[in-house]
């Protein structure tokens, strides 16, 4: 953040803090916030999106590596979150339903929590805008345990990577799809990394998917099965599929990034002289430099002028016939009464 005031903090890290709940009053005040990173924390609070809700304008928000499991959203909250990132919580598929209410989140990541099983279509069809969604590292093994995705009308990626998924078939008989039938209208590429695929022909139901482009099959058994050696290659199974098999980095090190090791910042620090420092006052007076130099010779004026009196006032009214000058004013008021001045 960095700012003195509320209004003009535009992003903030708070990461690896240990909080455990958030006071919420005072979060409207952050009225240009656009990208909170809250992830390796304690929060546990099914009400933690309703408290956060009550920033205006927050587009982008990370609450990875806390100790979520339930979530509760009030509808019309949240209205320009863009990207959310629960990853490495305790959440069950039901997270998706309250999600729904967020009409206009686009990313969402919910690797590495408890979720076998995705709700119905009609709980989730509220998630209108979402168009790339991870559930990589939990328990979707079965087509049928998340093809209730098919209703997000503009999900154009989806990431099932380490799963335990052996098979992808659907439990309609292969000979009753016809040309209409098919799943998944606008998913161009589809992440099925680190499962225990042995086989293509185990994947029949992805002939349904008219727009996929993409299949990620890496760390899988059917790839050496295959004899696929580079990425893009198509095999007559699945035409206009492409299959790749790129390394990627393993599902515990996607996410937030709140678990690594934090890199070392390069530019060195600032060493303090704490022997040179000195108090300042915290509320300065700022007088423009003309007005100070006439403040300062009024000043002047008035202290010579009650100097005059104070000597005057000491030495005495002069004889007749002598002069009162500053000096001579002096010398009477140092002389012993009595004794004229020398």
């Amino acid at each position: 953040a960095g700012s003195a005031s509320p209004d003009e903090v535009v992003s903030a890290n708070l990461t690896s803090l240990e909080i455990v709940d958030v006071v919420d009053e005072d979060l409207p005040f952050f009225g240009h916030l656009d990208r909170l990173d809250v992830s390796d924390n304690r929060l546990s609070s099914e009400r933690i999106l309703r408290q956060l809700g009550r920033i205006p304008k927050l587009n982008s928000l990370s609450l990875a590596c806390n100790a979520l499991n339930a979530l509760s959203v009030s509808p019309g909250t949240l209205k320009h979150l863009h990207s959310l990132d629960l990853s490495f919580n305790s959440l069950q598929g039901e997270v998706l339903s309250q999600l729904a209410c967020l009409r206009s989140l686009v990313n969402l990541n919910l690797s590495s929590n408890c979720i076998s099983l995705v709700p119905q279509e009609k709980e989730i069809c509220g998630l209108q805008s979402l168009e790339e969604l991870s559930l990589d590292n939990n328990d979707l093994v079965q087509f049928i345990q998340w093809r209730a995705l098919d209703a997000l009308p503009r999900l154009r990626k989806l990431s099932l990577a380490s799963n335990r998924i052996k098979r992808l078939k659907d439990d309609i008989p292969e000979f009753e799809y016809g040309d209409d039938m098919y799943y998944f209208r606008s998913l161009e590429e589809l992440d099925l990394a680190g499962n225990e695929i042995v086989t293509l022909e185990l994947l029949p139901v992805l002939r349904q998917f008219r727009r996929l482009r993409k299949l990620q099959l890496n760390e899988n058994p059917c790839m050496k099965a295959a004899g696929i050696e580079s990425n893009g290659a198509e095999v007559a199974s699945f035409p206009g599929i492409g299959i790749h098999a790129h390394h990627k980095k393993q599902w515990y090190l996607c996410g937030g990034g709140c678990f690594q090791k934090r890199q070392k910042p390069e530019a060195p620090k600032m060493k303090l002289d704490r022997k040179r420092l000195h108090k300042v006052s915290s509320a300065p007076l700022l007088v423009p430099k003309r007005a100070s130099s006439r403040l300062s010779a009024s000043s002047a004026d008035d202290y010579s002028s009650e100097a005059d009196c104070f000597l005057t006032s000491l030495a005495g009214p002069p004889p007749p016939g002598e002069a009162s000058s500053p000096s001579q004013l002096l010398r009477r008021a140092a002389s012993p009464r009595g004794q004229p001045a020398g």
